[in-house]
């Protein structure tokens, strides 16, 4: 089993912080949900580099902005993006 990595932390405009971690699971999209009242969606973002580069440069996805926080994470995914596939 491997570790859950930190790989980032961020400092929002907001004065907020956020820690990126990287987390594998061994799971399909189609089993990974919500199981709690907190949150009404989960976006699932593609894992694919080419796919984070777009969401990098476009500053959204699927029309929905990407704030400091998660292009903090993605930025810092891809940065590591060899390593964390070993």
């Amino acid at each position: 089993m491997v570790d859950a990595r930190a790989l980032a932390v961020i400092f929002g405009s907001n004065h907020d912080t956020t820690v990126g971690f990287h987390i594998p699971i061994f799971a399909t999209s189609n089993e990974v949900g919500i199981n709690n009242e907190e949150h009404d969606d989960l976006l699932l973002l593609p894992s694919k580099e080419k796919e984070i580069y777009t969401v990098l440069n476009d500053g959204s996805y699927k029309g929905i902005h990407a704030a400091d926080h998660l292009l903090g994470c993605l930025e810092a995914y891809v940065g590591n993006i060899d390593e964390l596939r070993q």
